[in-house]
């Protein structure tokens, strides 16, 4: 969690730059790059909820296994949408 972290931090200044840099850029342009950094921020959040709920609350408890049963979704189906949008993006540039 903590290198997701500093990989956050990184995209928080990416985005800042780009904000400053590009004012002109086309609004789908900017869609794109806003709604991802939202998807990459809420991705971020739930996985420190989980992670806080297995390794802080319920450290030695087993059965705090049982009652998460969310973890899929930021892996599987925030990543691969972020993943999507972004190759997609990439290959309607190039």
């Amino acid at each position: 969690m903590l290198f997701n972290y500093g990989l956050m931090g990184s995209l928080l200044v990416q985005v800042y730059h780009y904000y400053g840099s590009f004012p002109n850029d086309r609004t789908v342009t900017k869609a794109i790059v806003y709604s991802l950094f939202l998807l990459e921020l809420t991705q971020t959040g739930i996985m420190s909820y989980f992670a806080y709920t297995i390794f802080g609350s319920g450290y030695g408890n087993l059965e705090v296994f049982d009652k998460s049963a969310l973890e899929w979704f930021p892996v599987c189906i925030l990543g691969s949408r972020i993943a999507g949008i972004v190759q997609l993006f990439y290959a309607y540039r190039l």
